[in-house]
């Protein structure tokens, strides 16, 4: 389903626990499309962007997810860690808005194919 939020970060988070940073972005950047208010999926892309070295834009989803919840301890203990970094330590931006528009269609041929999968189904397979 490509409006669910939920699934694009727990996806994403998935790829973070796996140190897959770099795959982790899609996903992340499509859920914090859909839900901008989210403290916990802000956060998450966040610490991808983060740990990919784009400081700079993991201090504005970090800035992003206090903003939302002051009270969310992950993501301010996050902003005071990068607050401290300076831009000379950050690499060049990513482009979230392409990185979600390029996961929206991945999704889209994900539900196609499950589409073409399910109308495969043998005649001779009973279902219920």
């Amino acid at each position: 389903d490509e409006h669910d939020a939920w699934a694009m970060n727990n996806l994403g988070l998935l790829y973070i626990q796996l140190g897959r940073y770099t795959e982790a972005l899609p996903p992340l950047a499509r859920a914090t499309e859909l839900k901008p208010g989210s403290p916990v999926f802000q956060n998450n892309l966040g610490h991808a962007l983060e740990r990919l070295g784009h400081v700079a834009q993991a201090k504005q989803a970090y800035e992003a997810a206090v903003a939302s919840d002051s009270s969310y301890v992950k993501a301010s203990t996050a902003l005071a860690r990068v607050g401290s970094l300076t831009d000379a330590e950050s690499v060049a931006t990513v482009d979230l808005k392409a990185l979600a528009d390029e996961f929206r269609a991945t999704v889209a041929q994900w539900a196609f194919v499950a589409r073409d999968s399910v109308s495969e189904v043998p005649d001779s397979i009973e279902t219920q």
